[in-house]
């Protein structure tokens, strides 16, 4: 629950993502722009802050669920979009779905 109430934990092993104190400008699928920020903290974890806890209320997001953030604008900008899963036996996934 943490994940969803609190900031998000990002995985080291996640690839593509800003390089740490930077702000992502993520859009939903209705328009409304959400700011979260990549942070890195002492110990070298990242983790999603700023707005990431009214986007997961918002989207009624759940413990368990998967994320996908992709980039979402032109190359200049730090614009990005968000998907949700969740993963089933087999390692098979439901169909994401943009937030």
């Amino acid at each position: 629950m943490k994940d969803v109430k609190g900031n998000l934990e990002i995985p080291n092993a996640a690839e593509y993502l800003l390089e740490g104190n930077e702000i992502m400008s993520v859009i939903d699928r209705d328009g409304i722009t959400y700011e979260f920020i990549a942070s890195v903290r002492a110990d070298g974890r990242r983790s999603l802050t700023r707005d990431w806890r009214t986007f997961a209320l918002t989207k009624g997001l759940r413990t368990g669920e998967l994320l996908r953030i992709y980039h979402s604008g032109n190359e200049n900008e730090n614009i990005f979009a968000v998907q949700a899963g969740l993963e089933l036996h087999g390692g098979q996934y439901i169909v994401w779905e943009t937030l």
